[in-house]
């Protein structure tokens, strides 16, 4: 779960970088379109099944100051601009955000509740 968080954070943190530096990439990832995230979250499974939960954390907790650092940088009316960089389409950068970070947390945070509980 928290791989799958850390990666998150980390396309994000791709995606607005890129966009400031005026780079196009591809939005999700290379070879994915957003219509195929089960197979581009499998794949991130696939690629973090292995790891101990000792570089799991160390991971999280680097990507979560990476994003926390990038979100203050950003000025509040380029959060809110609607389709600011290309990649964007009509989205905000807010929206991102809160997607990789604030309601993926809740998201985990009850999948992870669920698994206790069985």
């Amino acid at each position: 779960m928290l791989s799958h968080l850390t990666a998150w954070e980390q396309m994000v943190i791709l995606w607005v970088k890129s966009g400031y530096a005026g780079k196009t990439i591809p939005v999700p990832a290379e070879g994915y379109k957003w219509s195929e995230l089960p197979a581009l979250n499998d794949k991130i499974f696939r690629e973090h099944k292995d790891e101990t939960l000792e570089v799991v954390l160390e991971k999280f907790q680097k990507s979560y100051a990476q994003i926390m650092e990038l979100l203050k940088s950003i000025p509040e009316t380029e959060l809110f601009a609607p389709g600011l960089q290309k990649w964007q389409n009509k989205n905000t950068l807010a929206a991102y955000f809160k997607s990789s970070t604030s309601s993926h947390y809740l998201w985990a945070r009850k999948e992870i509740s669920k698994g206790i509980k069985k």
